[in-house]
């Protein structure tokens, strides 16, 4: 429902503004393109998640300026909004004007995400940061094409008085509502995820193989990051599937693989094991055997626990070892191996 009403608004404003440009003036199709691309971005930052939880008005002030540029969300950020940078120079030949205007709608935005809690948004600084610099890059790549269609063009223009007025009256209405409704909290990075380093991506890759016997190939590998330097390292893999390592650590694996539900084939086949299990019994030592090879340390002094995936098993059985010292309490040791119907490793959570 989103992406078609999202659609539709694009569309419809792009089309209003199409219509409304005087044919004199020229540019009319790329006017119409300009306003669609404000409308999308409106949408797509605007609408409500329907969160119902309450949030308080605040915005995220993330002092590390550099790690925006290693996260995919920032940089997806900056490319959403460069094209109205870009279809606002090609559309109205003013470049200082396009800034202008693109910049402050993104300031806005960040203020109304802060400021309405029902929408279920945040506002971050970093979101700030990316969505300038997309309207930026895309402003100088307009200016570029029109300095091509006439290479006297100025990369300033005329900047008119009540376009003045017209910032100013902006800018003072958003740091009022900023000065009396939004809180900011300075923190010196946030949890964004980002590419790994050599290390991790080392680190995730080798506990890959050690789990599957170079079973899954490994095709993106990030890192989420936590406070102090922790976090958890991310792993996709080709075909399907994940795994995330905690970092630096190192002691704690999962891994989460495809799953069946008709008994085709799916998940880590084990060598030696043509077993499809009809019952949790027949499963924990299926359980067991992956076990046996690949994390020994868990079957001993810890008595297994096998249950269902979901309610007719149709998932498989997952089964579960946990160990308790000599007053009874429970310890963090954890190794649980999940077996789907066909016999296969859908899932394991390796907690040493």
């Amino acid at each position: 429902m989103f992406i078609a009403l999202a659609t539709l608004l694009s569309a419809t404003v792009g089309f209003v503004v199409y219509k409304q440009s005087p044919r004199e003036a020229g540019h009319r199709a790329l006017k119409g393109l300009f306003g669609a691309s404000v409308a999308a971005v409106t949408s797509l930052t605007l609408w409500s998640t329907g969160s119902p939880v309450h949030q308080p008005r605040m915005c995220v002030v993330n002092r590390d300026l550099i790690e925006p540029f290693t996260t995919d969300q920032s940089l997806l950020n900056a490319g959403l909004f460069l094209p109205v940078g870009l279809l606002g120079v090609l559309a109205t030949r003013k470049v200082l004007g396009t800034l202008a205007f693109g910049i402050l709608l993104t300031f806005s935005i960040e203020t109304l995400q802060g400021s309405l809690t029902f929408l279920g948004r945040g506002c971050d600084s970093s979101d700030l940061l990316m969505n300038s610099l997309g309207v930026v890059v895309g402003a100088c790549v307009g200016w570029g094409i029109t300095a091509l269609e006439r290479p006297r063009a100025g990369f300033l223009h005329v900047w008119r008085t009540r376009n003045t007025w017209a910032a100013v009256s902006l800018v003072a209405g958003l740091a009022l509502v900023w000065g009396l409704a939004i809180e900011p909290q300075v923190v010196d990075r946030t949890l964004g995820i980002g590419r790994a380093d050599a290390a991790q991506e080392a680190a995730i890759r080798a506990a890959v193989d050690e789990s599957f016997d170079g079973y899954y190939e490994v095709s993106r590998v990030d890192f989420a990051a936590g406070p102090d330097g922790t976090g958890t390292v991310m792993a996709q893999f080709v075909g399907g599937g994940s795994a995330e390592l905690r970092w630096p650590g190192r002691d704690t694996f999962q891994a989460y693989l495809d799953m069946s539900s008709t008994g085709e084939p799916s998940g880590y086949p084990l060598p030696g094991v043509n077993v499809s299990p009809s019952g949790g019994q027949q499963a924990q030592e299926v359980a067991r055997t992956y076990a046996a090879r690949h994390a020994a340390w868990g079957l001993r002094g810890a008595r297994p626990r096998t249950t269902k995936v979901d309610e007719k098993a149709e998932l498989g059985w997952t089964t579960s070892r946990r160990r308790h010292d000599a007053n009874g309490v429970l310890l963090p040791m954890r190794l649980d191996v999940q077996v789907d119907r066909a016999g296969r490793v859908t899932g394991v959570v390796f907690v040493p």
